[in-house]
């Protein structure tokens, strides 16, 4: 059964048949394959992954619709707080792929506030998905792009 849930200008879906033993596979962190060379942008992309995997882990139990929301509005949060440092430091960089970077970011950021403003039908499982799929692929053909710019800061 999904539901969706609306509060606070949000909407969620929410879908318990999780509980009932289907398991998405968590993220594993390889720091050797996810590292961009820039220790905050690191741990920055480390913590969204922790928090997508508690999301996943939060999916495979009797959740309530708070827990839920509360772990979608935190993800959100620090997805922001990390595009906008993301960007200021390509910024001092100087790099030419920045407006493209930018692009990527904000039409992520639109695809999550439209999965958590409408329900389209979607369960959770669905949003997960989204959230891990884009986030691992950014990571590893966007963001492996300024690499080079960094050994270390």
């Amino acid at each position: 059964r999904t539901d969706c849930v609306a509060g606070s200008n949000q909407a969620l879906w929410l879908d318990n048949s999780h509980a009932r033993g289907v398991v998405m596979e968590r993220i594993l962190w390889d720091a050797k394959k996810f590292s961009v060379g820039y220790t905050l942008m690191d741990a920055q992309h480390q913590q969204i992954v922790e928090m997508i995997n508690g999301l996943i882990d939060l999916s495979e139990t009797e959740f309530t619709v708070q827990e839920a929301l509360h772990a979608y509005v935190k993800i959100s949060q620090l997805v922001v707080k990390h595009f906008g440092a993301e960007e200021a430091i390509l910024r001092l960089e100087g790099t030419d792929f920045l407006e493209e970077h930018t692009k990527s970011h904000d039409l992520f950021s639109d695809q999550l506030a439209d999965r958590l403003a409408h329900c389209n039908g979607l369960g959770l499982e669905d949003s997960i998905k989204f959230l891990a799929n884009w986030w691992v692929a950014h990571i590893l053909n966007e963001d492996m792009k300024y690499k080079p710019l960094f050994t270390d800061i």
